[in-house]
């Protein structure tokens, strides 16, 4: 067996070496400032703007969903409009527009079948990946026109010609007010 190891106590860094500046030898002295960890200040700030940005446009989105719906909407009948087949008649070439266009109107009143809605989304974008080389039928446009005939929760016109029921008074009409 060996015999324990006897060395003298610890009394610093030989003298031959640099000492830190500040003047302390010890790293952990009470007077010494921490280093800075973490996210720095730039990145929070970055962050906190990003934050206040997306905020701003969630809210413009909420307000302004209606106007880019009807937006969609023109573009898709443009589109759309382009590329209808020849046999659908002059009459139904009006009722698309019409119904396009009281759709629009709907949507810009808020007064929508949700349901409705949403089956014309599904319309639009089965005509949104298509080609000239797939082009739609007469069927599928009369299809379309019937989903955004739908949209109105009032019922719109219903693909009526324009002028039709006018006579009839609104369902929703008070009475007028008489003053005793």
């Amino acid at each position: 067996m060996s015999e324990p190891r006897t060395d003298p106590p610890f009394s610093g860094p030989p003298s031959g070496l640099p000492i830190a500046p500040g003047g302390g030898g010890a790293p952990f002295a009470p007077g010494r400032a921490p280093a800075p960890s973490g996210c720095g200040r730039l990145a929070l700030v970055g962050c906190g703007i990003s934050t206040l940005l997306l905020g701003i446009a969630a809210v413009v989105f909420l307000f302004k969903a209606d106007d880019l719906l009807a937006w969609t909407l023109r573009k898709m009948e443009a589109q759309i409009a382009e590329a209808l087949p020849p046999e659908v008649t002059p009459e139904e070439r009006d009722r698309f527009r019409r119904a396009f266009a009281e759709a629009r109107d709907a949507i810009g009143r808020g007064d929508i079948d949700p349901a409705a809605l949403q089956r014309l989304q599904r319309k639009l974008a089965s005509f949104g990946g298509r080609s000239g080389e797939n082009p739609a039928g007469r069927e599928e446009i009369l299809d379309l026109v019937a989903a955004l005939e739908a949209v109105p929760a009032s019922g719109g016109t219903g693909g009526a010609p324009s002028g039709a029921g006018s006579a009839a008074a609104p369902e929703d009409a008070s009475p007028p007010r008489q003053d005793p």
